[in-house]
């Protein structure tokens, strides 16, 4: 055996795992500032620098980033990838990897820079695109640097810069330069527990607005949470105007600025006549209607139910809205396509729709705040109808027209009355009975102790339409009745489901119902001469808006609900009861629910309602909401006892 040879290959295997076991002092040191952190951003920098070339605003974004990494999840973020879209450049990308060997840090540029289109989703295409690239040899203690420069080809298309991130960022500097001739603002949203530092000054012919923020700490990434809009500190810069000689341009100076512009974009959509099936059509839909809210139902269920959504964003083209025609062709579009041919259906009715713009409650904004393209992103259809406004959404399914879409509920409604004129309106919350699921089971015990049962259950309102939609992805009669046996299952698995029948499936102004047969063995437990059956046999109880600790941010539901499931049980003969438990209410501002148990003649009746009163709730809220299911959890334990005579 050669022993140098050995000595010297142990020796070198020690060489590599000691450079790469030693720490850096920038390493110690954020390990110890943050035991739980991943990364660390040391450094977010952002100039923007908007400047006036005759009458054209040029507007140019350089970013500069630098990271850290604490822990061996760095070999999970070699890769990076930058996003733009038509109206935005990505340009003087430089990128490294700095990796600590031997006591010190050594940079690896990134060299290889790959683009390629994002398309997005089956049912979303868009002109989006990436540039995409890899830092190498990222081990605990790396570093990364990042820089581009983003032109912004359009004055309205400021984004939002955040005082934070879900991870530390260390320090935090925000720089905008602008011409003198060029008027901004600045937008605050949820700043005021922010300590940040603002300055403003003067060089030459240029403003110089700065914003310095240090040791921020990461925010919660939680799924569930809302939008990061509603938790993260952020600013949203705008152009409100500018002047070039003596001509003032407005930009973004109020709502009606916005409005002009969306409106603008909407002149050349529906010029053609509408073409002849559309009118044949629409004269079919509507010639055994004495109204126009039954026309317009009527119009409005059809293109739910025929128009297929698909959604397009190439350009200008996320705003300006297709023609009528081309869209009925190809019987699909996107939500401004729907709301266009909607808009030319009910023209040809003679009812006037007026295309609005909206934004989902993914964003917090409302018009008179934040009037920039930033406030919405999506478009409906408003009709009126005796001055009680419609909200049309055609991108749904199953959409009742009392119904606005779940996600547009208490957002404001930008509505196009002419081509200076608009209404704001902010779209009702659906009230909590509207949304409901109602069931009566009468429950018999045979000689074999099964529970035999017979009910119905009732749908409405977003309940309904929530179950449509599953249904509508089911395929054969065997997948209907594995859908129904795991929907209305009770008690345990050896629930049986015997037989079902619908009525008024798909139907959009009625209510839907389920009748159905089931027995339900081992359920029962029988001890002697007394019988112990539990009564709360529905998996849907209170439990299902309990909030899962640990609560990390605020929580957004889709809808208000009431349930409402009584049970009725006959006491078998030669039976009576031993034992009923006690009835429990519980109440707050958020939630209601109860339990109780009454004998009637020779049965037991026992109910058990929920009311939600909430679509978003605090962190604060949601242990409200904890602490009183808590309180009535323990009840869906109790047991109804009947002895033998």
């Amino acid at each position: 055996m050669n022993y140098n040879k050995a000595i010297y290959t142990l020796f070198f295997v020690f060489s590599i795992f000691y450079s790469k076991a030693q720490k850096s002092p920038e390493l110690n040191k954020y390990q110890l500032k943050y035991p739980k952190e991943n990364q660390v951003e040391i450094e977010n920098t952002t100039v923007l620098e908007i400047s006036l070339k005759g009458a054209k605003v040029n507007i140019v974004e350089k970013f500069y980033s630098e990271k850290i990494y604490l822990n061996s999840t760095a070999k999970y973020q070699s890769k990076e990838s930058l996003h733009y879209s038509y109206f935005y450049k990505i340009d003087k990308i430089e990128a490294s990897s700095i990796n600590y060997i031997d006591g010190k840090y050594k940079e690896f540029k990134v060299t290889e820079f790959k683009e390629k289109d994002e398309f997005g989703s089956v049912a979303f295409h868009d002109d989006s695109k990436s540039i995409n690239f890899y830092y190498s040899g990222l081990d605990i203690g790396s570093k990364t640097k990042l820089s581009y420069n983003t032109t912004i080809k359009n004055p309205r298309f400021l984004g939002a810069y955040y005082f934070g991130d879900f991870l530390p960022i260390e320090n935090f500097n925000l720089k905008i330069i602008a011409d003198k001739n060029i008027a901004m603002n600045f937008i605050k949203m949820y700043t005021d527990t922010v300590k940040f530092k603002f300055t403003h000054t003067k060089k030459g012919n240029k403003n110089i607005y700065e914003w310095n923020h240090q040791n921020i700490k990461s925010y919660p990434n939680n799924s569930e949470a809302v939008n990061h809009k509603y938790r993260i500190p952020h600013i949203i810069p705008h152009i409100k105007y500018y002047v070039n000689g003596n001509d003032t341009t407005y930009i973004l100076n109020s709502t009606k600025d916005l409005y002009k512009w969306y409106k603008s974009l909407t002149t050349e959509t529906n010029t053609k006549p509408c073409d002849n099936e559309i009118k044949v059509l629409v004269d079919s839909l509507t010639k055994n209607c004495t109204s126009n809210l039954q026309k317009a139902k009527n119009i409005y269920y059809w293109t739910q139910q025929n128009i297929k959504y698909v959604a397009f964003e190439n350009g200008l083209g996320g705003f300006i809205p297709r023609d009528a025609n081309d869209v009925f062709k190809k019987k699909y579009g996107d939500c401004k396509d729907n709301s266009s041919l909607l808009e030319q259906m009910l023209k040809e009715a003679g009812i006037e729709g007026h295309l609005t713009w909206i934004g989902t409650r993914k964003i917090p904004y409302k018009y008179d705040q934040v009037y920039t393209p930033i406030v919405d992103n999506h478009m409906i259809l408003t009709f009126f109808d005796n001055n009680k406004p419609y909200f049309l959404d055609a991108t749904g399914r199953f959409l009742d027209i009392e119904l606005p879409s779940s996600f547009i509920q208490g957002k404001e409604a930008l509505i196009a009355i002419d081509n200076e004129n608009y209404k704001i309106i902010e779209v009702p919350t659906v009230d909590n009975k509207t949304n409901y699921i109602k069931e009566n089971i009468d429950l018999s015990i045979d000689s074999n102790n099964v529970l035999i049962g017979k009910a119905d259950r009732t749908y409405s309102g977003y309940e309904k339409t929530n179950i449509f939609n599953r249904l509508d992805n089911v395929k054969d009669n065997k997948g209907l009745k594995e859908f129904y046996r795991k929907k209305l299952q009770k008690g345990n698995n050896n629930f049986l489901l015997d037989s079902f029948k619908e009525t008024n499936k798909y139907e959009y102004d009625k209510e839907f119902s389920v009748d159905y047969s089931f027995n339900l063995k081992n359920y029962i437990n029988k001890n002697g001469n007394n019988i112990y059956v539990n009564l709360n046999l529905n998996p849907y109880d209170i439990t299902a808006v309990k909030a899962t600790p640990p609560i990390k941010g605020a929580i957004d539901y889709t809808h208000q609900f009431y349930g409402e499931f009584n049970t009725k049980l006959t006491i078998p003969k030669g039976y009576e009861i031993e034992y009923l438990p006690e009835n429990i209410s519980v109440s707050n501002n958020l939630i209601d629910a109860e339990i109780s148990y009454k004998k009637e003649e020779n049965t037991i009746i026992y109910t058990h309602k929920v009311i939600t009163k909430f679509l978003m709730v605090s962190v604060e809220e949601q242990k409200q909401i904890n602490k009183l299911i808590e309180k009535i959890q323990r009840n869906f334990k109790e047991v109804v006892v009947l002895k033998q005579i």
